[in-house]
C-alpha cells in the first residue's frame, strides 16, 4: 500500500512505566476502516489499527492525535510533522466514525510547552509526546 508521503508521523505507544516509547517514524494514512502506519525506511507497517466507532481519539494540540487501542489494551499516539495533515487525517477518521463535527474535537496546544524536539533523516522535526500534549487513560 502506497503511504500518503505528507504525512509523515512518528508512533509512540504508552509503556507499563508510563513513558512514551517511539515506534518508529512513517507515513500515515487511514484505509479500509483502519490507521496505517508504513515506516519511512522501506514499507513495512510499523501501525496497523483498526478504527474503533467509539470516541476514543483525542486531538492534543496541532499535531497528535492519540487514543487507548481497546483491541490492544495499549495507549498510541501518532506525532504529525504538519499540522495540516493532522488535521486532514484527523476529519478522515472522524468522518470514518460518521462524526460530522470533526473540528469541534480540536484542543489548542498550551503557548510554551517545553517540548523537545527531534531532527528527522531530512532535517524536519516531529515533536516527542509527553503528557503536556497526550491525555493518559488508565487501561481497563
Amino acid at each position: 500500500m502506497a503511504p500518503a508521503s505528507k504525512n509523515r508521523v512518528k508512533v509512540y505507544h504508552l509503556n507499563a512505566e508510563g513513558s512514551w516509547e517511539d515506534q518508529g517514524t512513517g507515513y500515515a494514512s487511514i484505509h479500509d476502516k483502519c490507521i496505517y502506519c508504513n515506516a519511512e525506511e522501506g514499507e513495512h507497517p510499523i501501525l496497523e489499527a483498526p478504527i474503533s466507532m467509539e470516541e476514543i481519539y483525542q486531538r492534543q494540540g496541532e499535531t497528535i492525535i492519540s487514543w487507548n487501542d481497546p483491541q490492544v489494551g495499549m495507549d498510541l499516539a501518532l506525532s504529525f510533522q504538519e499540522a495540516e495533515n493532522c488535521q486532514v487525517v484527523w476529519e478522515e477518521l472522524c468522518s470514518v466514525q460518521g462524526r460530522a463535527e470533526a473540528s469541534t474535537f480540536r484542543v489548542e496546544s498550551p503557548t510554551d510547552s517545553g517540548v523537545e524536539y527531534e531532527r528527522g533523516s531530512n532535517g524536519a522535526e516531529l515533536p516527542e509526546p509527553d503528557m503536556v500534549h497526550i491525555y493518559s487513560w488508565s487501561s481497563p
